[in-house]
């Protein structure tokens, strides 16, 4: 038990807040809700408003009731200017523009609130998270005033990144000089999975002793205490989460076209249930394929209740770009399918996501590069599960060190040992 005179506290500077429900939210919003058990309290600053479509106001109740939140401004998005310029899809003109990024507006907002509350008393540590990736600004324009030590997570890499796509070379230049100053002036450099920091290390030698691996991970009290049987005399598949345009859905809608298309039985007891955004050439793909009447787009739903659909479900699938670099990566959301228990059909290239299917056994992985793998797997598996034949008997005990607290204990003894004068 930690005694009151004894927390310490840490000033978060995130964009991704609730009742925002990005994908960005919850690694931080776990954090928050979990360092209180291990010694730390939290001073979150936030912008007043996000223009993110998907919010979710349950994920407010899981801030620590003491938590102190100073919303500031977010800056030009928030704007009647922007917004026509949204419309008219024009804002990409604007965006391209800026330097790292659009949100440079907040992150000036952030500082300034950063600094009077610094002056205040009783911050011991600064923290940010990105993307976007201006939010490390903050972090490296206060650590410079102040001297106080900097935690930098990095929930996705940055110029790294299989889908880094800078507007032109002398951003690109700008960016790369930017992003090494993160890495100069941080305490220490958080990125995940371990195959990703190293490649950080190997990007900044002169930096490596900085930067460490704390995982994505999921937190079981997101999932009902009792869990609903899927009904066996159907096949619910569905995918939980957005869907972009590098995702490779179409790659097993044509493949479950394919399958069903041979089985009419098999077809009339199939339905397929979308939770999330559903972005082109997804709904258009359904269309074309004749898969409208077994299909639901059901649009945006609060975490918990995707949470419970996941359990609720035959069959749960994901898709994961082919790019160079996306071996590294590993959604949240697959945490949470495997714990969900139900079987998972994995579309990816070889990497930690198929690494990590198989250590758990919970389900099947099939190559994106290999449309006809693909299929055959598919096939094999819809049959076995209509058949009453498929056998899942996941390892969960794999999963024990993903969880969200877990995950902040190794944040909280970060913290420790940066102020206790250790090696991060």
């Amino acid at each position: 038990m930690i005694l009151a005179d004894k927390m310490r506290t840490v000033l978060m500077i995130l964009y991704y807040f609730p009742p925002v429900a990005s994908g960005g939210t919850y690694r931080p919003l776990k954090f928050i809700r979990y360092l209180k058990e291990f010694g730390w309290n939290s001073v979150i600053i936030a912008p007043t408003e996000c223009r993110y479509e998907s919010q979710d106001f349950e994920l407010l109740k899981e801030i620590p009731h003491s938590t102190e939140i100073i919303r500031v401004k977010p800056g030009v998005e928030s704007t009647w200017q922007y917004s026509i310029m949204r419309k008219l899809k024009l804002a990409q003109y604007y965006d391209d523009e800026l330097i790292p990024d659009r949100h440079v507006g907040f992150v000036s907002n952030a500082i300034d609130a950063a600094k009077k509350r610094i002056k205040l008393g009783g911050i011991d540590l600064v923290f940010t998270s990105a993307p976007p990736y201006s939010i490390h600004l903050s972090g490296r324009e206060i650590t410079k005033e102040t001297n106080m030590k900097w935690v930098c997570d990095f929930r996705d890499p940055w110029i790294a990144c299989p889908f880094y796509n800078p507007s032109s070379v002398s951003h690109d230049k700008q960016n790369r000089e930017i992003e090494k100053t993160y890495f100069e002036n941080a305490s220490s450099v958080i990125a995940f999975p371990e195959i990703r920091a190293q490649r950080e290390r190997d990007r900044y030698p002169e930096f490596s002793h900085k930067i460490i691996s704390i995982d994505n991970g999921f937190d079981p009290s997101d999932f009902p205490d009792q869990i609903t049987e899927p009904d066996k005399n159907k096949i619910t598949i569905s995918h939980v989460g957005a869907i972009t345009k590098d995702r490779p859905v179409t790659a097993f809608l044509e493949s479950l076209q394919t399958v069903l298309d041979s089985d009419k039985n098999l077809k009339d007891k199939t339905s397929v249930e979308f939770y999330g955004d559903s972005r082109s050439p997804t709904p258009e793909d359904i269309s074309r394929l004749s898969l409208s009447d077994i299909t639901n787009f059901k649009g945006y739903v609060s975490h918990k209740n995707a949470c419970k659909a996941m359990t609720c479900s035959n069959l749960l699938f994901m898709a994961l770009p082919d790019y160079k670099g996306a071996d590294g990566i590993m959604p949240l959301r697959l945490f949470e399918y495997v714990f969900s228990q139900r079987p998972v059909f994995l579309i990816s290239p070889e990497g930690e996501a198929s690494r990590f299917l198989e250590e758990t056994n919970s389900g099947v992985w099939a190559n994106v590069s290999n449309t006809d793998e693909i299929a055959e797997k598919l096939s094999e598996m819809l049959n076995q599960i209509a058949s009453g034949n498929y056998k899942h008997d996941p390892d969960l005990s794999v999963l024990k060190k993903f969880e969200r607290r877990n995950l902040t204990e190794k944040l909280a003894n970060l913290f420790n040992n940066l102020l206790d004068g250790e090696s991060g």
